[in-house]
């Protein structure tokens, strides 16, 4: 693997002073052409932009909103050992489209206030299949900077969310759970139900690990309203503002918090919340009254999952 030429990584684009200037979102005024996604990084933050990839010789992939968060395991005592055969944390990846997809420049992270808190390195080994799977490990090494370790150790104790791609996939856990070598994935491979898994499944599918028929039932609620309170207002956005830049811990079910319905959550979307709520932009349904996700394309839909608790399905 480390023979390969290494590729500088595809991060996402970050503006100066970004919290200064948000903090007067609260008086309506926007930090507009704002993003927390990975990606081509654009060369202007003003009129047309010039992208530009920063893994030279490679094509960046336009299917990246199809990778999910597919399993983790925390405590790995015998599950799962990386190449040195050591047992350590894990994340699993599925890649749900019929395109193999390059993840050198992907970023993950367990911190929606700093998305970009580790990227896959630029190699040619930093390839999934259709329909594959592919595993970093969560140990903190960083010896070798082309292997697959991300550069953090989850809080084995405390609630995390796991963000991949800039936020494209969210996955909200309480590390509490996981005791020796138990393993949280979704059912069937980038479906709807997040949950514990029979036996821990790595590189391979969760199915049938438990049932693969279930189907959610989706929920109703009010995009914009970020505190569940019924309505959309000003302490929508002092939540959403919180959720983004102090790293509040996120609510089970996240279409609320994505205002524009770009299937990402960051600062686009207190930038939409606030011209809204100063009559200058409009919020897609379902508002202002409660319903379901009208265009389901997002990952972000709410459902019932097997518990009856609120879940995310992709």
């Amino acid at each position: 693997m480390n023979d390969h030429p290494r590729r500088e990584p595809r991060r996402g684009a970050a503006r100066p002073g970004l919290w200064v200037a948000c903090v007067a979102l609260i008086a309506l005024v926007a930090c507009k052409d704002s993003v927390l996604r990975s990606g081509p990084v654009p060369r202007a933050l003003e009129g047309e932009a010039t992208f530009v990839d920063p893994c030279p010789g490679y094509e960046v992939s336009e299917l990246l909103g199809k990778l999910y968060i597919n399993e983790i395991m925390i405590v790995n005592e015998s599950a799962h050992p990386d190449e040195t055969g050591a047992f350590v944390a894990w994340v699993e990846i599925y890649n749900a489209s019929a395109s193999e997809i390059d993840l050198g420049g992907v970023a993950l992270s367990d911190t929606l206030s700093d998305v970009n808190k580790w990227v896959i390195p630029c190699v040619e080994d930093a390839r999934i299949a259709a329909g594959g799977y592919f595993i970093v490990y969560l140990d903190g090494d960083t010896t070798n900077p082309d292997d697959f370790h991300a550069s953090f150790i989850p809080n084995m104790t405390g609630q995390t969310d796991f963000v991949l791609n800039g936020g494209s996939d969210l996955v909200h856990v309480d590390l509490a759970l996981f005791g020796p070598d138990i393993s949280f994935g979704r059912v069937p491979d980038g479906g709807s139900f997040f949950g514990e898994l029979l036996s821990p499944s790595p590189l391979t599918g969760n199915c049938p690990s438990l049932p693969c028929s279930v189907e959610p039932v989706e929920v109703e609620f009010i995009r914009g309203d970020v505190n569940s309170d019924g309505v959309v207002d000003s302490l929508d956005l002092d939540q959403l503002l919180l959720y983004v830049f102090e790293d509040a811990m996120l609510p089970d079910c996240l279409d609320p918090l994505d205002v524009n319905d770009d299937g990402f959550i960051g600062i686009a979307d207190a930038d939409r919340l606030a011209l809204a709520l100063g009559g200058a932009a409009t919020i897609p349904g379902p508002y202002p009254n409660p319903g379901t996700d009208p265009t389901g394309t997002d990952p972000f839909i709410c459902t019932l999952t097997l518990e009856g608790t609120k879940g995310e399905t992709p």
